[in-house]
């Protein structure tokens, strides 16, 4: 009877034994973090992806277009502007010339035409409220939603006013400098070293190529400032919010 007693107490033991491993197993089960699943792509095809999804939209598909085609006339221009390349004689070398220059010519004007509402628009709001002295306007709803319809890199919030009106400037400032660049290549006709006509134009009258030479860096430098100014913004809010995150 003893022993009968002894063998139950000691069933009874390792059922709760084994049970308190049971409870601690779906305890500690519960209570750890969740697992976090990077997926089964690798970066590779995740950049694949994304650029086969970006290039099924027609627009990035003729801003890539574009893009290809300044490149490669523009690589062809300065082969031939710096004598790199070598046609059979100067009439030749000129016509590639003024055809390459004539491309980039027109593909800028067309740019500079598509994108002159965003920079008018935002440019007239930023001189109003400079003007009143009252940069505050830019907290009123239309101002905001019109600066983010316009200037959707731009956040009232964080940036700053006065860059943002510089910034515009200096658009507006390439966008007079492409307008009389057109002026000077569509109106005036191209001539050789030697004087001889390569391309009539609107006019006989010849190209004053030092007012091109000097639009054409004015227009140049001032891209440069504004791509690099507004990446340095976007990248700097960026930076801010990721290390706020941590």
């Amino acid at each position: 009877m003893a022993f009968q007693d002894t063998e139950n107490l000691t069933i009874l033991l390792e059922q709760s034994s084994n049970a308190q491993i049971v409870f601690e197993k779906k305890s500690t089960t519960q209570n750890s973090p969740p697992s976090i699943n990077h997926g089964t792509k690798s970066k590779y095809e995740y950049f694949k992806e994304v650029i086969i999804k970006s290039f099924k939209n027609p627009r990035t598909l003729a801003i890539a277009f574009l893009v290809l085609v300044v490149v490669v006339v523009g690589a062809t221009l300065l082969l031939m502007l710096f004598d790199w390349v070598k046609l059979r004689n100067e009439a030749e070398t000129a016509l590639v010339i003024e055809i390459c220059s004539q491309i980039l010519n027109g593909i800028f004007t067309f740019l500079t035409l598509v994108t002159l509402h965003a920079r008018i628009i935002p440019f007239a709001l930023a001189v109003r409220s400079f003007i009143k002295k009252d940069t505050e306007v830019l907290a009123t709803p239309t101002t905001v939603d019109s600066l983010k319809k316009y200037v959707g890199w731009f956040d009232p919030e964080q940036d700053s006013f006065i860059l943002l009106l510089w910034i515009l400037f200096i658009m507006n400032l390439n966008t007079i400098a492409q307008g009389l660049i057109a002026y000077l290549m569509w109106n005036f006709s191209a001539y050789d070293n030697d004087g001889v006509l390569v391309i009539k134009m609107i006019t006989l009258a010849k190209r004053p190529n030092l007012a091109l030479y000097s639009l054409a860096s004015i227009a140049i430098s001032s891209t440069v400032f504004v791509v690099i100014m507004i990446g340095w913004i976007v990248f700097s809010r960026d930076s801010k919010k990721a290390v706020i995150e941590i």
